[in-house]
């Protein structure tokens, strides 16, 4: 067995850690198209960045972004090692890339960051609790509880578009938003 195992595709590691509620960083030794496909091929690694709960991650700008429990933030060039900052107390449900910025919601905040370091909190009136975001054609769209889909072209100015008729609105871990153009 290689004894210097090399990162895993960018895709896989997101895929991967979205799924887990605590961010674990797997490596593959012989990172081919075959190899990846054998349970043998990944070697698990740790320690775990945080003991808290997970809820997201992206990658931008070169670095991958979780987001998570208590205003958890951790960031990491290359998948394996991980920096943490915290925001505060409140949860972070979502995070997303574009334009430029970094934006996590969670509960009535949207917090925007150009480096995944320095962030800076808004408030959003009318909800207080965002699930999920995304960046499209220019576009910030984030939904929450109530059936609240919601847009920004900034991510400090938001819209409400829609109110779905249901009571939640929270896509199941790993699933996102498709963004069509017409």
């Amino acid at each position: 067995m290689n004894r210097n195992p090399k990162p895993f595709p960018v895709a896989l590691i997101t895929m991967l850690a979205v799924a887990l509620p605590h961010l674990v960083t797997l490596v593959a030794s012989e990172p081919s198209s075959d190899s990846l496909r054998e349970p043998s091929a990944w070697e698990w690694r740790f320690p775990q960045p945080t003991s808290l709960e997970l809820h997201d991650i992206v990658y931008g700008d070169g670095q991958f972004v979780a987001v998570g429990d208590r205003g958890t933030v951790l960031t990491s060039n290359d998948g394996i090692k991980w920096s943490a900052i915290s925001l505060g107390e409140e949860d972070l449900h979502a995070v997303a890339y574009g334009d430029g910025e970094f934006v996590a919601v969670g509960r009535g905040v949207v917090m925007i960051s150009p480096d995944a370091v320095d962030w800076t909190p808004h408030t959003v009136t009318d909800q207080p609790l965002l699930y999920d975001i995304e960046f499209a054609n220019g576009l910030w769209v984030a939904v929450g509880n109530g059936g609240y889909i919601l847009s920004s072209p900034d991510a400090v100015n938001w819209t409400v578009r829609e109110r779905l008729q249901t009571s939640v609105y929270r896509p199941p871990d790993g699933v996102r938003p498709l963004f069509v153009d017409s």
